[in-house]
């Protein structure tokens, strides 16, 4: 064989690889658009995304937001929570004033026994959560409308013993950042 045709040919390898490379590279990384802004990662087995309809929301605009964890593995996912009644992920708004949890629309807590509630991931299932939040900030416990600024959102999946952080824990987490503008 040609000596040239073998360079040529790991030439062109290493640039489909390259390519291959960069476009998975991207996958995980923060992307806009108009259709909105979604971040992912995949680490394993498991995939997890968030997305809000768009970057910039005007004040009192309600900003909604979609987390969806799926199991791209092949064996299952055993992970806990404290009660039956905790969803399978938080989602969680940071701000300078504090972590706000954000819950589904027209969300109540229900009364629910404290237990630890085993839960199982199954591959190629796929957990989702749709929240709103309403840019209402608590500042000296009081509601406030949150001030323009960016505003970082986190989904955050934990496996351990209770289901809630502890340093033994596994963590997986996704972020976006938002603005309010004026």
């Amino acid at each position: 064989m040609n000596s040239r045709v073998v360079i040529g040919a790991l030439w062109i390898g290493l640039i489909a690889i390259g390519f291959v490379v960069g476009v998975y590279s991207l996958w995980l990384i923060e992307s806009k658009s108009d259709e909105g802004i979604s971040n992912r990662v995949l680490r394993d087995g498991l995939a997890f995304e968030i997305r809000a309809d768009k970057a910039r929301f005007a004040r009192g605009e309600i900003v909604s937001i979609s987390a969806m964890l799926r199991n791209v593995g092949y064996r299952q996912i055993v992970y806990y929570r404290a009660t039956p009644c905790d969803p399978d992920f938080d989602i969680i708004l940071r701000s300078p004033y504090g972590d706000i949890p954000l819950f589904e629309r027209n969300y109540s807590k229900p009364i629910c026994i404290q237990v630890i509630s085993e839960r199982i991931l199954e591959p190629g299932e796929v957990i989702s959560r749709d929240v709103a939040w309403d840019q209402t900030i608590w500042i000296f416990e009081k509601p406030v409308n949150a001030p323009p600024g960016r505003y970082q959102i986190e989904a955050v999946f934990v496996i351990g013993a209770l289901g809630i952080p502890e340093p033994s824990s596994e963590r997986l987490s996704v972020s976006i950042w938002i603005e309010i503008i004026p």
